[in-house]
């Protein structure tokens, strides 16, 4: 008797594991779509990228087999750099779909630059990835203002600084510049209850 049972659930585990066979090898990317973004020259490399407007981090992240993940349907894109016109496209995405996008940059209608006297930031915040406010204007992601002889020039006066990213909490202080004067913001943003 202990037989026969032992067979038949033996066949139904074949069975099963010829059934998942079936299935395509990744069943997960159908159920998605990719997008690859392509900076045209090293400026777009560390621009914002925005989706649905959430920061989900910087062209460069997402490029040759570093795709972006996505669900399928339409999004609204965003990228952003530091002194450059917004980028903004809207995308409807096919299931299991992949997209390349170019990214390019273009000048602003009028300069953006600090004028008068000016201090510096240095940032050094993880994850390095994350966005980078100052008055509330999108100015580039951590990296581009933490490595050596990188830093962001801003105007001497007070301001307040925000960093941001996806599963973090987000940091805001506020800084005093005096003129010539470099100020350095350190912290690790804390994750988000749950992740």
């Amino acid at each position: 008797m202990r037989r026969p049972l032992l067979r038949r659930l033996a066949l139904a585990g074949l069975a099963g594991l010829f059934a998942l066979a079936a299935l395509p090898a990744n069943a997960q990317e159908a159920k998605t779509a990719q997008l690859r973004l392509i900076p045209e020259t090293r400026v777009e490399k560390l621009a914002g990228v925005w989706v649905d407007g959430q920061y989900v981090g910087y062209v460069d992240q997402f490029k040759g087999r570093n795709t972006l993940t996505l669900a399928p349907g339409k999004h609204t894109l965003v990228i952003r750099e530091n002194g450059l016109q917004d980028m903004t496209r809207e995308l409807n995405l096919a299931p299991g779909g992949a997209l390349d996008l170019t990214v390019k940059m273009e000048e602003p209608e009028a300069e953006t630059r600090p004028t008068g006297e000016t201090g510096e930031l240095k940032i050094q915040v993880f994850p390095d990835s994350a966005a980078v406010f100052v008055d509330g204007r999108f100015e580039g992601p951590v990296v581009q203002f933490g490595g050596i002889a990188r830093t962001l020039k801003v105007s001497a006066g007070k301001h307040v600084v925000k960093i941001s990213q996806a599963g973090y909490k987000d940091f805001v202080t506020t800084v005093d510049v005096a003129p010539n004067q470099r100020v350095t913001i350190e912290n690790r943003l804390d994750t988000v209850s749950g992740n």
